[in-house]
């Protein structure tokens, strides 16, 4: 299915004639057309009954292509293991409906309310609809390489697993080739075995225990090929069925128990997703390919992790596991020490529930920010690795704590670090959602910025990305300038519409808003959903204008949200001219990296 970028135009809606042809010489020339003839009280459902009856045709046209291996394990794989291979077929073939639409001209022969439509496609034409399929197999696999290469385990296996079920649903997908490491493979073997390399190569370490009464909860470090992994999400076996999602950061995740007995589990059972299904919404085609052709079982995606008496944890290798990189010892260290008694604190009163306690160590504005994200998010301590203290200004910067965070009513449960903001008397200005490893090193590793530079980029974007989550309007209002370009992208599928040929797709669609349309659409997104949760991963930055203040990033963005969710990169031209009040004069985003980072508005800075 063909994606579509649209900026800033409407769609025009085109009613294809049929250039001359009646319908009685398309109907007696079957070597080059095929056609589908549908009743209804309307349009729309004789037209549906048309295009029904179009893919009915199609299905006899493709039927001999379909590979018989490729179907039985698609059969298998379903919940209809006794279903017959036409049925099977028939069934895959359905999926390319949408598809269709746009290359399948249309002609009204009788009006409402009894109505009638007449569809047809030229014989040639078939091939497209199959050659577009071909292509996204081919483009998810290619992603999926990208995100196991970053260790990004969770989009690899998500991307994977999408390839495998289209390539399932393709007439020729026994013999559809992929060139990996310079030579040729078969991604019906290809795209299975990469999958399974990915479970041989997680592994699974208990670490610290939190014992409580009726609870128990155990923290997990999750790496793959022996490093952390940067993102993954899983479900563990609670006694009775398997937990919501857990959002694994950096190598970090968590289990718990609730009962009488919490402390008596002697291994924990994990099952690691890897075909998002409930991520679907965003692509119509993959949704209707998944749900025809059933689940496909990986038997390694099951996990059974001993847990061990406190004594014989293995904390050489869990400290190896989540050691910090060097990157992140930047030269304006402070003592962290009292830092860490106050965080300590305020930390306990969170565990005790008694937050009043808590509002001696924050500003009025802190304490407000306290109470957003780490009360409304019940937060829970995962673990206080050693608190690293910069100094930027006159703001101490104390990086350290991770916690997980479980939103009412929200599906997921996240993985966060957290960051504290200290102003001149010690008492706790902001808090922030720390930055992933990878998006922090893309910062750190560039020996051209000083560090002053560096820190304040960094605190930046993790108050951007934070102030999403606790929906704080006024603060992005003030970071946003006046006369600001924002463009936003989004990915829409087009309702059905007989007279739209675009109809049932996938489209990114981009609006450019003014800064007040931008605000009052974001108030609105704020308002219909629960939380909103922003992933930063790697970067690409640029530095220029006249004084040097002028800072471009492209960042890869995974935003979810109570309804809506997707993956792009997001562009920010930052003016640093005032470090205590950066504004951003270009906001965009766009569905696929651009690698030369000419994104609207960098080449200003020459």
């Amino acid at each position: 299915m063909p994606k579509f970028y649209i900026f800033l135009f409407p769609l025009i809606y085109h009613c294809l004639a049929l250039s001359g042809q009646s319908v009685e010489e398309i109907k007696g020339n079957s070597r080059k057309y095929i056609w589908g003839e549908g009743t209804g009280v309307t349009l729309n459902s004789a037209d549906e009954n048309a295009l029904a009856q179009l893919i009915s045709q199609i299905f006899v046209v493709v039927e001999s292509r379909f590979d018989q291996e490729v179907v039985e394990m698609t059969e298998k794989g379903g919940e209809n293991p006794g279903g017959v291979f036409k049925e099977v077929v028939r069934s895959l073939v359905s999926t390319y409906s949408a598809a269709t639409l746009h290359n399948a001209e249309r002609l009204v022969l009788q009006n409402e309310p009894d109505a009638k439509v007449f569809r047809y496609i030229e014989r040639a034409s078939i091939e497209k609809i199959f050659t577009s399929r071909h292509e996204k197999i081919i483009q998810f696999t290619e992603t999926a390489d990208r995100h196991a290469f970053n260790r990004e385990v969770g989009d690899a296996l998500r991307y994977y697993y999408w390839g495998l079920a289209l390539l399932r649903s393709h007439p020729d997908g026994g013999a559809v080739k992929y060139t990996s490491g310079g030579s040729e493979v078969l991604l019906l073997q290809y795209l299975p075995r990469r999958i399974n390399e990915i479970f041989y190569g997680l592994k699974f370490i208990p670490g610290e225990i939190l014992d409580n009464p009726g609870y128990r909860r155990i923290n997990l470090i999750i790496t793959s090929e022996n490093k952390p992994v940067a993102n993954l999400d899983y479900s563990f076996w609670t006694g009775k069925d398997w937990s919501p999602l857990i959002s694994v950061k950096d190598g970090w995740g968590f289990v718990e128990f609730f009962g009488d007995n919490p402390g008596e589990w002697e291994e924990i059972k994990i099952k690691v997703e890897y075909d998002y299904q409930r991520e679907t919404f965003g692509d119509q085609e993959i949704k209707e390919v998944m749900g025809k052709i059933g689940p496909i079982p990986f038997r390694k995606a099951y996990f059974n992790v001993p847990l061990m008496v406190k004594e014989q944890t293995p904390q050489q290798e869990v400290e190896q596991a989540v050691a910090q990189p060097e990157t992140l010892d930047m030269t304006a260290v402070v003592d962290g020490a009292p830092f860490k008694q106050t965080i300590v604190k305020v930390l306990e009163s969170l565990k005790l529930k008694e937050f009043e306690q808590a509002e001696e160590y924050f500003t009025a504005e802190g304490f407000e920010v306290f109470n957003q994200l780490l009360v409304y998010g019940n937060a829970s301590l995962i673990a206080m690795e050693e608190i690293r203290a910069l100094q930027n200004g006159n703001i101490t910067i104390c990086r350290g704590p991770v916690m997980s965070f479980s939103f009412p009513n929200n599906r997921k449960k996240f993985v966060e670090d957290i960051v504290f903001h200290f102003n001149g008397n010690g008492k706790i200005q902001t808090l922030a959602f720390g930055l992933s490893e990878q998006s922090l090193n893309s910062i750190l590793l560039n020996d051209i910025w000083s560090e002053n530079e560096k820190l304040t980029l960094i605190c930046f974007m993790e108050h951007y990305k934070t102030a999403y989550a606790l929906k704080r309007l006024d603060y992005i209002e003030s970071i946003f300038a006046d006369d600001a370009l924002i463009i936003v992208g989004n990915v829409v599928q087009v309702k059905t519409n007989p007279e739209n040929p675009y109809s049932r797709h996938e489209i990114v669609r981009y609006n450019r808003y003014s800064k007040e349309q931008y605000m009052k659409n974001l108030g609105h997104c704020f308002r219909s959903n629960e939380f909103i949760n922003i992933h930063f991963e790697e970067c690409d930055i640029r530095k220029g204008g006249k004084n040097g203040n002028l800072f471009g990033i492209q960042i890869r963005q995974n935003y979810y949200s109570t309804n809506y969710s997707d993956q792009g990169y997001l562009f920010l031209m930052i003016d640093f001219s005032n470090s205590d009040e950066p504004l951003i004069h270009v906001r965009t985003w766009q569905p696929e990296k651009d690698p030369e980072v000419k994104i609207y508005g960098l080449e200003s800075f020459n």
